[in-house]
């Protein structure tokens, strides 16, 4: 219990700590605005693990800063999807800005 509870004090939002992280919190805060990055799965044989139990503390301290997600959660979770789908997709969209952004930066150094 104690881990998950420091686990829950350290989350922060998934652009926090990175080199690009204007450029890379401005595209993750745009994904929020379109609807079809959380109805849309990941492509099959995408190579991408999702852990709903790692991510959730992510998510909570991203809704606190992203109105347009708490939006979008409210309109989609549970009408539309389910929460784990929600986030699966998500975070899959967030996973591919982190490694192209970081990618940009190793070409420009």
């Amino acid at each position: 219990k104690r881990t998950q509870q420091r686990r829950e004090e350290a989350a922060v939002a998934p652009w926090i700590g990175y080199n690009e992280e204007d450029d890379m919190k401005n595209q993750i805060l745009a994904l929020s605005k379109e609807k079809r990055n959380f109805l849309r799965n990941p492509p099959p044989g995408a190579n991408y693990h999702f852990d709903m139990a790692a991510v959730y503390p992510v998510a909570l301290a991203t809704l606190d800063v992203d109105e347009n997600l708490k939006q979008m959660r409210f309109d989609l979770v549970p009408k539309q999807i389910n929460e784990e789908t929600f986030w699966c997709n998500y975070f899959y969209r967030v996973s591919l800005i982190k490694q192209s952004t970081q990618l940009s930066a190793l070409a420009h150094e």
